[in-house]
């Protein structure tokens, strides 16, 4: 006779002989004990698969994990440094002589005068041969600040001179300046008066990129043998330097602050031609 395997079922409580069990009842017994067993198996599964997950740790090779680690560390090494770097500005160094020395109209608060200026600065990037392109090159962009309407007529050239073996050279730009510039008059201690006659040069670059100095290497002067209005004014001989700061007003770039250099003569009025 063939056996029929059997099923383990768990025991319930003995119903009443005469009590009938209902077939959805029945139904919903045995789908009960089915979901029990599937709900073991899985939980055992699930309990393997943790402990195995905690043995199977991952483990890098010693070789590769010390360089990888070393990358890294140069790697943010090198970009903390490049964060410190700072670019340096470039030193200008100016000259200026105050060739001819015209009118001065002190109730327009005004002055004629024709000017030689010089700017000059090193350049180490051994990038210029023996020509000097504005264009191309490093370029401070000078223009005069303080002329009035179109009377200026501003002549400009370069010329480069090399300094050491290094390839270091220096390149100059010349200006010749001629025309009518504003001058602030004051008249507090007349006919005892002495003016300041400028000259305003500034750029569009900014603090970071340029700052101006006096070159001590080429003396600045004035030309005192050409000089219209001599009759009137005592000219002195020396220039002073002093070094401001623009703001530009009315812009959307007010944080940038762009570097003034100012050279000034000066002139004595000769009070004996006024008090006889």
């Amino acid at each position: 006779t063939p056996q029929v395997s059997t099923m383990d079922i768990p025991s319930l409580p003995p119903l009443p002989s005469n009590t009938q069990i209902p077939s959805s009842t029945s139904r919903n017994l045995i789908h009960n004990t089915s979901l029990h067993r599937i709900d073991n198996i899985y939980s055992s599964r699930a309990s393997i698969q943790r402990a195995r997950t905690r043995s199977d740790s991952v483990h890098f090779p010693t070789n590769k994990f010390p360089n990888e680690c070393a990358i890294l560390a140069k790697t943010k090494e090198v970009t903390l440094e490049n964060h410190s770097i700072k670019k340096q500005p470039i030193e200008i160094r100016v000259q200026c002589i105050f060739s001819r020395v015209g009118e001065i109209d002190t109730l327009n608060e005004r002055y004629t005068a024709e000017l030689f200026f010089e700017a000059s600065w090193y350049d180490e990037s051994q990038k210029i041969g023996t020509e000097y392109d504005p264009h191309g090159h490093f370029n401070p962009q000078l223009v005069v600040l303080n002329h009035l309407g179109d009377s200026l007529k501003h002549e400009k050239w370069h010329s480069i001179t090399k300094i050491t073996a290094d390839d270091i050279v220096e390149i100059t730009e010349h200006h010749k300046i001629r025309g009518v510039f504003w001058e602030r008059m004051e008249l507090n201690h007349f006919p005892y008066d002495v003016q300041e006659l400028s000259l305003s040069i500034t750029t569009p670059l900014t603090t970071h990129d340029i700052y101006f100095i006096q070159n001590k290497e080429k003396l600045s002067g004035v030309n005192r043998i050409v000089f219209s209005d001599e009759q009137s004014w005592h000219l002195y001989e020396h220039v002073e330097f002093t070094y401001e700061q623009h703001c530009e007003e009315y812009s959307l770039n007010q944080n940038q602050v762009h570097p003034v250099v100012v050279c000034t003569c000066h002139v004595g009025r000769k009070c004996g031609y006024y008090i006889w």
